[in-house]
């Protein structure tokens, strides 16, 4: 009599190839759910963005506002310099450039401040100043308010929330045009 045995693996598909099919298949879910912005590093290996053949320009401006029934008029230059390739995830690798008041070296306009809050007037944007190509369309350039909170625990003021609490109001707004740049 003769017994016969049989390998139970006998007609089984591989379990080892299933195994790493799996840890695989389980890694990449993982690294895309857990860590989606481990996909966006691959922007860090292109190449830079051309860089610009201006990487310097100065913009007069002239701006006059009204608070407190007193009219300012602020005359000053706005400076733009090329500040060299960024990278952002969401951008990818980009030109970045830096602004700032001649006059003060600020980025904007103090207009006033209290105890809670100090109120700007935001006047430029070196990259519409400059001209590169993150504006492709010619629009105007509009002053914008905004404020810092000085305490924890105030929210942020919309444009309108500020002229009406601080009784500011933007009367007249004179800016140079971009320059022509390009991008090699």
């Amino acid at each position: 009599m003769s017994i016969e045995h049989k390998d139970k693996r006998e007609g089984a598909p591989n379990t080892l190839l299933i195994k790493v099919f799996r840890a695989v298949a389980i890694s990449l879910l993982a690294l895309f759910f857990v860590f989606p912005s481990s996909w966006m590093f691959t922007g860090c290996f292109r190449p830079d963005p051309p860089a610009p053949r201006e990487t310097y320009g100065e913009f007069p401006f002239e701006l006059t506002y009204r608070i407190n029934d007193e009219i300012i008029t602020v005359k000053d230059i706005y400076v733009c310099e090329y500040a060299g390739i960024a990278w952002s995830e969401a951008n990818g690798k980009y030109r970045e450039w830096s602004g700032y008041i001649k006059g003060t070296g600020e980025s904007a306009i103090l207009i006033t401040e209290d105890a809670d809050r100090k109120i700007f007037c935001f006047v430029g944007d070196a990259e519409f100043y400059m001209n590169d190509e993150i504006f492709p369309e010619k629009r105007p350039l509009t002053p914008r308010l905004y404020n810092v909170k000085k305490k924890s625990g105030i929210g942020p003021l919309s444009q309108k929330e500020i002229s009406e609490f601080y009784d500011v109001e933007i009367m007249s707004w004179k800016f140079s045009e971009p320059i022509e740049n390009s991008f090699e």
